[in-house]
């Protein structure tokens, strides 16, 4: 199990991340790669649009309807741009 919380700090939003080891019911670091395996694997089994997707991949945040007015401008701008190179690369594909 994986916990990825973001919170607010002094220079803006910051990623506490740590695992759950079930034999021993202690915390364990976990690195970006499996975090960010770990989420993917989630949101595929959620059913996520891709596009979705390869934003959270691009960019590394998760924007919802619940957090949207947490992000800065500029990661709003990032995760659509990505987005938008989503469409771009689905379009040369078909």
């Amino acid at each position: 199990m994986a916990v990825a919380v973001r919170i607010g700090g002094g220079q803006g939003p910051q990623v506490l991340k740590c695992g759950f080891e079930f034999a021993t019911d202690q915390p364990r670091p976990m690195d970006d790669g499996q975090l960010d395996g770990m989420v993917v694997d989630a949101l595929r089994h959620a059913g996520a649009d891709p596009a979705y997707i390869h934003a959270y991949k691009r960019t590394g945040v998760l924007i919802t309807t619940d957090n949207f007015k947490r992000w800065r401008k500029r990661e709003l701008e990032e995760f659509r741009e990505a987005l938008e190179e989503w469409e771009r690369l689905w379009e040369r594909r078909n």
